[in-house]
């Protein structure tokens, strides 16, 4: 197996973190929201992505293990950058978490 390299983002000072769900149908429509309605583009952000998005930020007793994990990945984030000033959650319709 050849080793490869991929180029990262050199001092990145992301100004968000992003919330949406995993599901693959909505990638590109969340690309697009984050680029084109947000002025946002990568480096500018930390993505957090997981089946229902923020969903178990708004059920804490029903989803306690992962909204705490949830809140973890947001405090060490902004912990580490000091530039974050905003988190967005992002929903989309027909979300099979919601079923």
């Amino acid at each position: 197996m050849q080793l490869r390299t991929f180029r990262a983002i050199q001092n990145s000072e992301p100004k968000a973190i992003f919330i949406a769900c995993g599901d693959p149908r909505f990638q590109d429509a969340f690309e697009q929201f984050h680029l084109e309605a947000l002025n946002l583009k990568n480096g500018d952000f930390i993505p957090i992505r997981n089946g229902g998005g923020p969903t178990p930020l708004a059920h804490p007793n029903t989803l306690p293990s992962r909204c705490k994990w949830m809140i973890r990945q947001i405090k060490f984030y902004c912990q580490k950058f000091s530039s974050i000033d905003r988190t967005i959650l992002v929903a989309h319709k027909n979300c099979g978490y919601y079923a």
